[in-house]
């Protein structure tokens, strides 16, 4: 019976609404009973849970500086680089990703994937975009969209690093 009222809602109804419409029905059980049953029978109501939190406000006023002044073009490769967070749920859990993206190219030339979410998380996603640039050595890279091929040029190198402290202490680095 647990079993036909799981799926004539569509899979979504967990222990405890089973349980109210049972008792609505009239038949007598505990609300144990039907947790226990529906986990035996390998049943799950869908969860209305929100995602997790990602951002803690601080106290302050955000005092860091704009340093591309919201102007995201680059003239040439390794210019200037932008990271992304972002965070996608799965069967198991959150899964969390970051990704660094040469804004000339619009290429993504870092990221990492773990399953929690770490301080350094956009660092090791940098680390590896410094690695893949590194690996692949003075080369042409492709144009923005809509504009023609250019000639062989090499990409300029990252040359200074910026670090701040955040609110928990941890020293953070970005190229400049």
């Amino acid at each position: 019976m647990i079993e036909q009222m799981h799926g004539e809602n569509f899979g979504v109804y967990g222990a405890r609404k089973v349980h109210a419409q049972l008792r609505r029905q009239g038949h007598p059980v505990a609300r144990c009973t039907v947790e226990r049953l529906m986990r035996a029978a390998g049943l799950r109501g869908l969860s209305r849970a929100k995602g997790p939190r990602t951002t803690i406000q601080g106290l302050s006023p955000d005092l860091r500086p704009d340093l591309v002044g919201r102007a995201f073009t680059a003239t040439c490769p390794n210019h200037l680089w932008v990271a992304e967070i972002t965070y996608c749920r799965t069967l198991t859990g959150w899964a969390y990703a970051a990704f660094v993206t040469d804004v000339y190219s619009r290429r993504v030339i870092g990221w990492q994937l773990p399953k929690s979410l770490r301080t350094d998380l956009t660092l090791d996603a940098v680390e590896m975009g410094i690695w893949t640039r590194r690996r692949a050595g003075p080369r042409r890279d492709d144009p923005p969209l809509g504009q023609g091929r250019p000639g062989r040029r090499r990409a300029p190198q990252p040359t200074a690093r910026q670090s701040w402290r955040s609110r928990l202490g941890r020293v953070h680095r970005e190229l400049v």
